[in-house]
């Protein structure tokens, strides 16, 4: 899977993400980004994207639907609809 920030003027950068990056998880609920600077809320969000699933080698980049992130001073957070699988973040 792979989380892809959306377009802002500013250019914060990404101090941490829970789950973390190339991280073993275990069906998350939620995901949560933070960034350097304050975000402007309406232009900060985030897609995430499936990028591999067991079993099939060439499975093309999946956006995953539903999911509403929300900006609130340097983070980023979205509650997930339903927890994802069990895999690498």
């Amino acid at each position: 899977m792979a989380v892809l920030p959306a377009a802002a003027f500013a250019h914060p950068e990404l101090l941490s993400a829970t789950p973390a990056a190339k991280s073993a998880v275990t069906r998350p609920t939620s995901i949560v980004l933070n960034f350097s600077e304050d975000l402007v809320a309406p232009l900060s969000g985030f897609d995430l994207v499936m990028t591999g699933m067991p079993g099939m080698a060439d499975h093309k980049p999946m956006p995953i639907k539903g999911i509403v992130a929300r900006a609130k001073g340097r983070a980023v957070t979205a509650a997930l609809p339903r927890p994802l699988p069990t895999g690498t973040s």
